[in-house]
């Protein structure tokens, strides 16, 4: 449970705060969504050992949506859709690694 709580505290933090983290390369912000997302996953994975794919998978995708749609109204911030994709892609890195059958 802590582990959940406290990705999903970083990833709150990080994707709505008005000033977003200072881009050192090309495509960081995609990488930052994967990296966060997968994060976010393998807590969730732990969180529920047996947790079947559409849930995790939705729970997953509702949050990075969520996070996307709340930065519209940031100031300093755009949401963007492949942002929350990016998320989902993360998310199953962490389903991938993590070894769940179909």
């Amino acid at each position: 449970m802590t582990i959940f709580a406290l990705t999903t505290a970083v990833e709150l933090f990080a994707g709505l705060r008005s000033q977003p983290i200072p881009q050192l390369f090309a495509g960081q912000d995609k990488f930052e969504h994967v990296i966060g997302f997968f994060c976010l996953g393998l807590g969730l994975l732990f969180l529920r050992g047996s947790i079947r794919r559409a849930t995790f998978f939705g729970v997953c995708s509702a949050m990075a949506i969520f996070i996307e749609v709340a930065q519209a109204w940031v100031p300093h911030r755009t949401a963007s859709a492949m942002d929350a994709v990016a998320g989902v892609v993360g998310a199953g890195l962490a389903w991938y690694c993590r070894g769940r059958p179909g």
